[in-house]
């Protein structure tokens, strides 16, 4: 499993909505979706590093518990994330 580029990513504008990582490379998105669309899914990109952080985050959290099907939610978006799944 090879990892993800560390954040944080950054959305940009341009001709196309993309998401700019901290090594400079960029995440393009197509243009036939509509403009909002575009923006809206570039942030949930841009965020992606930051979420599996703070699920990470919550999960080793001391003292903090979550219901089963919480926690088994989490631990699945994480493997999604990893590509264990």
């Amino acid at each position: 499993m090879s990892k993800h580029t560390p954040g944080p990513w950054e959305m940009s504008y341009g001709w196309g909505t993309s998401v700019t990582t901290s090594t400079g490379s960029k995440i393009r998105q197509t243009t036939d979706r509509p403009l909002e669309e575009r923006q809206a899914n570039a942030r949930l990109i841009a965020s992606a590093p930051d979420l599996l952080e703070a699920l990470r985050l919550i999960l080793e959290e001391p003292g903090y518990e979550l219901l089963d099907t919480h926690k088994a939610y989490a631990l699945e978006a994480i493997a999604k994330a990893e590509g264990a799944t």
